[in-house]
């Protein structure tokens, strides 16, 4: 078995929908040794989002799996490594992005690196505006602090020239 996690790209933009992801497959793990109302197809149909529930079901049918909770569990834990393994991209910004900005940023990456990505969100209230973006060791500030940082310089270099 080795599960794609593009399958989730949906569901997968922030760090935190990740650890949600994780904790009810988490909880779907344990729910295979249990029966009744406590069982792994109650919890399934009522305790996942409904993007994963309907990926883990077309995993288990497509890996076999049926009622074997052996291998069952095999796919959950293949699911959350595959979840844990995915990269990170920081993102530092003045206010909590709307859902609208987060689809369109983590659509822009995908565009350019072919890959899913989290984003792991920071609100920063010191920045104006933009976005600092920090991925594997590199560093971009794209925020207005830096404009206006470099604005200021230009400005005073020239001050100081005519000064002296």
């Amino acid at each position: 078995m080795s599960f794609d996690v593009t399958s989730l790209t949906d569901v997968l933009v922030t760090r935190v929908e990740a650890n949600e992801i994780i904790r009810q497959l988490e909880m779907l793990k344990e729910s295979l040794y249990k029966s009744g109302d406590m069982g792994f197809n109650e919890a399934l149909n009522s305790g996942v989002n409904n993007k994963l529930h309907q990926v883990i079901k077309d995993e288990i049918v497509n890996c076999q799996c049926n009622s074997d909770i052996g291998c069952i569990n095999t796919l959950l834990q293949e699911i959350i490594d595959s979840v844990n393994s995915v990269k990170n991209i920081k993102l530092e910004v003045s206010e909590e992005p709307t859902g609208k900005m987060l689809d369109k940023f983590h659509k822009w990456i995908k565009e350019r690196t072919g890959d899913v990505k989290i984003l792991d969100i920071f609100v920063d209230r010191g920045i104006i505006g933009g976005a600092r973006i920090i991925y594997e060791g590199k560093y971009y500030d794209g925020t207005l602090n830096k404009k206006w940082d470099q604005i200021w310089e230009e400005i005073r270099t020239e001050i100081f020239t005519k000064i002296r």
